[in-house]
């Protein structure tokens, strides 16, 4: 239990007073919860609040006027300070076009201060803290009401330990020379928030399309963009229309029937009944003429031949990152790595590549682009990587 005063706050004059109360803050800790269950939108059930003396926990379902609370959170001068933040700023995208201006994120801190990757709330504040949390009420329903005084505890501890953890972090980051590579990821974070709802070209999330004609492709995207405009209208999740797979079948085997498209896959009775026919008549239409552009397929699956200088890419990532002393997941993943290797074994001069985002600025680009450049030059014509 926080030994800080926790308040309740579920009502429009309530928010309005907290607001005012945190306005000059520049520093705030924040947290939700959410429930995200047979809805294509998660439904944001609480947001937590600490401005390292007090807990605000705010009844998000109770409100009528959140004004106050997207005014406050939309700062421009507030750094917010979360962890593992991805669905949190999702969720309050979504739910109340809160995006904030400046992030603090404590999980990607301790990754890099090689404290660990993707490390969890509760083993961090025990690591820099001393404390070891209760994680009982984690799968909860948090849109029951009341809350029970076990539910109130865990979200008011979820923001209790930020402030205390981000000043040790930030004091770490900045002795070990890695505050600007820290502010340059919680740049790309908050870049990559605001796209999150993007949903143009989700066919390439499909893999398994990577063989499909330019013709097909456009099925593909015109069957997942029937199902995403029909998901965000009816809040379904996307697999309670069609599963990613089942529109893939569909465009693979060509389906004109219900009878075929029923074959497509495990497809459930009521996804066929009532979306069957607008499927069938997506696709059809998308038959019936000519792409209007050549879309891009997914990315190929790396051949045999192409693993050995996926594993020496994966090696030189793996050293740097030693002595750099920062968790290698940081610097290149394997969609990163594949893509440069994909364009080597189709000819394309080190010179020429195209770079992963990821990879084609800031730190990345000026610690492992040398280094990968020099290991991707050393190929032979038979596509095996030499020492370098």
């Amino acid at each position: 239990m926080s030994s800080k005063p926790i308040h309740w706050v579920d009502s429009d004059q309530q928010l309005a007073d907290m607001a005012a109360a945190l306005a000059g803050q520049r520093l705030l800790a924040l947290d939700t919860e959410f429930m995200r269950t047979d809805t294509f939108y998660a439904k944001l059930a609480l947001v937590q609040l600490c401005d390292g003396e007090s807990i605000w926990l705010v009844d998000f379902p109770a409100l009528g006027n959140i004004e106050p609370l997207r005014e406050l959170l939309n700062h421009p001068q507030l750094v917010t300070l979360v962890h593992a933040c991805g669905e949190d700023l999702d969720v309050l995208e979504s739910a109340a076009a809160i995006v904030p201006a400046q992030l603090f994120d404590t999980q990607w801190a301790a990754a890099y201060l090689n404290r660990g990757f993707s490390l969890g709330y509760a083993r961090l504040v025990e690591q820099l803290c001393g404390v070891e949390l209760d994680k009982q009420a984690t799968r909860s329903d948090w849109l029951q009401r009341p809350l029970t005084s076990q539910q109130r505890s865990y979200a008011a501890c979820d923001v209790d330990y930020l402030h205390a953890m981000h000043s040790q972090l930030a004091a770490e980051l900045t002795a070990a020379g890695r505050r600007d590579w820290f502010d340059e990821e919680m740049a790309e974070l908050l870049a990559a928030a605001k796209q999150r709802n993007d949903s143009d070209h989700y066919y390439l999330k499909l893999a398994a399309a990577w063989e499909f004609s330019p013709a097909q492709l456009a099925e593909l995207d015109a069957a997942c963009n029937w199902r995403e405009q029909l998901a965000r209208d009816r809040d379904l999740p996307r697999g309670r229309i069609f599963k990613d797979p089942q529109l893939v079948e569909a465009v693979r085997r060509g389906v004109a029937s219900l009878d075929q498209l029923r074959d497509c896959g495990d497809i459930h009775p009521v996804s066929l009944r009532k979306h069957g026919e607008p499927l069938l008549a997506v696709l059809a239409a998308a038959r019936s003429q000519a792409p209007s552009t050549e879309l891009v397929a997914p990315a190929r699956p790396l051949t045999r031949a192409e693993g050995p200088l996926f594993k020496a890419l994966r090696q030189t990532v793996q050293q740097l990152s030693e002595q750099l002393n920062i968790a290698k997941e940081l610097a290149a993943n394997k969609r990163d790595l594949e893509q440069l290797v994909r364009q080597v074994s189709d000819g394309v001069a080190v010179d020429a590549l195209e770079w992963p985002a990821r990879l084609a600025s800031g730190w990345r680009q000026q610690q492992f682009g040398a280094p990968l450049s020099a290991r991707l030059s050393a190929v032979d014509s038979a596509g095996e990587p030499h020492a370098v």
